[in-house]
Formats: structure tokens, C-alpha cells, sequence
């Protein structure tokens, strides 16, 4: 394993060699020390090591503080002060650059040493939640669902684009507003809504342009270690062409409706338990009684079964004649179609019309074989 490398900047030369024998001492490597801090940026930039310990008074146009500001913006790279600086102007100066420790001169190696491990280990960390933060903003980005996410107070901390997009609202005007300003929603209804859906719900987004959008939202609060609420993420999509497709199946499913109504034909459905889920009224006619709810295999003549289990056997359609126990008159023929889902049987389309010459009237008014 490649040992951790330490850039020195030090302006005084045998401080400087003696901070390098301590930290090879430890086991660290210090191909280099500087005293300038424009040096300080340049190896920073050749070498990339795990970590600079900074002196804050050195040589050149930038003090440590500075060049410190420089290198962790440019590289990420952890600083820790090294100084004999301990006054409080000269902390808060270097509090603003976030550093990873400051050790006061004269140190000890352990606690030299217990300082580097601190400021590595925490910077290792920072970066794992720096990587997934980035991970999940960059998948919420991509996703083609909206997503707005809240601090405790109801306030908007997050927008992906798509939300942009559909609320009107750019994420630096809508950063800290209250969800109801940017999330503008009301039921079809017209009533009024506080901006938190509710799981399958679908409502109106009312959006800057005052466009009118149809949503289907998911709402859930966000919850910290110790269960409590920090904020809420609501997830919402644009329904606007799929309740034109409801539209259209719903119009079309009236069409076909209306046509198996008008027509002499019996139609009648099953569900895979062989229970009739749907009898036109041509089969009503035939039948002279109401089928919907039978059982084929329970409710229906003997006879007629054997067509019915082929059918739903072999899994193919295939047009049956019956002739029914009672006489000639009563011939009837149609076809058995099995509904097939995902290779099973789902069901059966059944047609039935008696053979011509010999109508139902002729049975006086009795059913063709029920």
C-alpha cells in the first residue's frame, strides 16, 4: 500500500527538516517542503497529495490562510494549520477556510500524528457523502418523474428538472419559498390544495405560465436517524396523454359495447374459473335467461361441456355444432376462443346462434339449451 503523502509548508528551513523527520517517522512520505505559497499551490498541483500541513505565517505575496483557500477550492485537498499562531483573530481567519485540524507549535509527535489521522479519516468521509450526494442528485436529475424536496419548515431545498419544467419555477427563485408557492395545486374540482399529495392522488398543478397540468403525486416525509420528520420529497407526473388514452379505451370499449349489444349473435364471456363475466343481449335472448354469474362447467347442460373443455384444454379456437337432447329443432353452433395470458388460459369468448330454420321462436319462447 502507497504511503500517505504530506506536502510541508514551512518558511523556516530547520523547522521545516525537522517536521519531515517526524512525519517519515510515522510512516508518512514528504517527497518535498516548501516555503512560498505559490510553491505551495504548484507541487499541490504536480504532486496531489492526501494532505498539506500549513504554516500560517510564510514567505511571499500569500500567508498560509490564503494559499490554504486556494489549494483545498482547486485540488480537495485536507489542510492542517501548523503555527505558532494562537490568537483568536488569526483562528477565526483560519475557521473560514474549513481546515482539517490546527496543531499550536511547539507539537508532540503523537499528537501530530492523532491530528493527520483525524483529518484524513474525516476528509475520506466528506468525500463518500460528497459521492453520494452527487449520485443521488445526478439520478434524480435523469429521472422522468418530478421531484421537490422540503426542509422541516415546508421550505423548497430541492428541484429536479423536470419540476422545473412543469411548476415554471427556476430552482434559485423557488429555493426556500413555501412548497404551496412553488407547487400550485387544486383538485379537478376546483378546490384548493396545500401543495402535499397524497399516494395515487390526482389533482390540477396550476403552474406559473397558469397552464393547467393533470398529476398523478406521491408524497413522503423524510426522516432522520431518530425518526424524526426533516422534511417532505413529493414525486408528481404529468397524466395529461394518459387520460387521453382513458378516453379514447373508454370510448372505444362504448363502441364495441354497443355494437355486441345490437347484434343477434349470443356473446358471452369467462373469467379463468369458468365463471361468465359479461352475456350480451343476444345471448340473453337465446338463453331466455340471464347467464351472467353460471358456472359453464357447473351451471350448463352436459352436453355442451365437451366443446367448452377442448377448448380450454388445447388452448385453440375451434367452431362447435351442438345438437342439444329434445329434438332436431334445437341445433345451435358458434365458436369457442380461449383468452391466453402470459401462456395460460385466462378465459373463454363464446359465441352461440341457433342454425337457421329453426329460430328460438320456434321453441315457444323456451331457451336454445338452457
Amino acid at each position: 500500500m502507497a504511503k500517505t503523502q504530506i506536502l510541508v509548508v514551512e518558511d523556516e528551513v530547520i523547522v521545516a527538516e525537522d517536521i519531515r523527520r517526524s512525519l517519515q517517522n510515522m510512516g508518512y512520505s514528504v517527497p518535498v517542503t516548501v516555503s512560498r505559497g505559490e510553491d505551495a499551490i504548484k507541487k499541490a498541483a504536480e504532486n496531489n497529495p492526501d494532505l498539506v500541513l500549513m504554516d500560517i505565517v510564510i514567505q511571499g505575496e500569500m500567508d498560509g490562510i490564503q494559499t490554504a483557500e486556494q489549494i483545498c477550492s482547486r485540488f480537495n485537498i485536507p489542510v492542517v494549520y501548523l503555527t505558532a499562531f494562537s490568537d483568536k483573530k488569526t483562528l477565526e481567519r483560519a475557521k473560514i477556510t474549513e481546515p482539517f485540524g490546527y496543531v499550536i507549535k511547539p507539537f508532540k509527535e503523537r499528537e501530530l500524528n492523532i491530528t493527520i489521522e483525524i483529518a484524513l479519516y474525516k476528509h475520506r468521509m466528506e468525500e463518500k457523502l460528497r459521492e453520494s450526494r452527487e449520485w443521488f442528485t445526478t439520478t434524480l436529475k435523469s429521472i422522468s418523474d418530478a421531484v421537490i424536496a422540503t426542509d422541516p419548515g415546508g421550505c423548497v431545498k430541492f428541484m429536479n428538472p423536470v419540476a422545473q419544467s412543469m411548476t415554471g419555477w427556476a430552482p434559485e427563485e423557488a429555493y426556500s419559498k413555501p412548497l404551496r408557492d412553488v407547487f400550485n395545486i387544486m383538485s379537478e374540482k376546483g378546490n384548493k390544495k396545500s401543495g402535499e399529495g397524497t399516494a395515487g392522488n390526482r389533482t390540477l398543478l396550476i403552474a406559473r405560465s397558469m397552464a393547467r397540468i393533470p398529476l398523478e403525486i406521491n408524497s413522503d416525509p423524510i426522516r432522520n436517524e431518530k425518526g424524526e420528520i426533516t422534511g417532505i420529497v413529493t414525486v408528481f407526473r404529468d397524466i395529461t396523454e394518459r387520460k387521453k388514452d382513458e378516453g379514447k379505451i373508454a370510448g372505444l370499449k362504448d363502441f364495441y359495447e354497443c355494437v355486441l349489444e345490437s347484434i343477434v349473435t349470443g356473446v358471452w364471456v369467462t373469467d379463468k374459473n369458468d365463471i361468465i363475466t359479461y352475456a350480451n343481449k343476444g345471448a340473453g335472448i337465446i338463453f331466455a335467461q340471464k347467464v351472467a354469474g353460471m358456472n359453464v362447467l357447473k351451471d350448463f347442460p352436459e352436453f355442451f361441456r365437451p366443446y367448452y373443455l377442448k377448448a380450454r384444454e388445447t388452448m385453440q379456437q375451434f367452431y362447435y355444432e351442438a345438437v342439444p337432447p329434445g329434438g332436431s329443432q334445437r341445433y345451435c353452433s358458434g365458436w369457442l376462443i380461449p383468452r391466453i395470458k402470459d401462456g395460460s388460459f385466462n378465459g373463454m369468448i363464446c359465441t352461440v346462434e341457433s342454425i337457421p330454420g329453426h329460430e328460438v321462436a320456434e321453441q315457444g319462447g323456451k331457451g336454445l339449451f338452457l
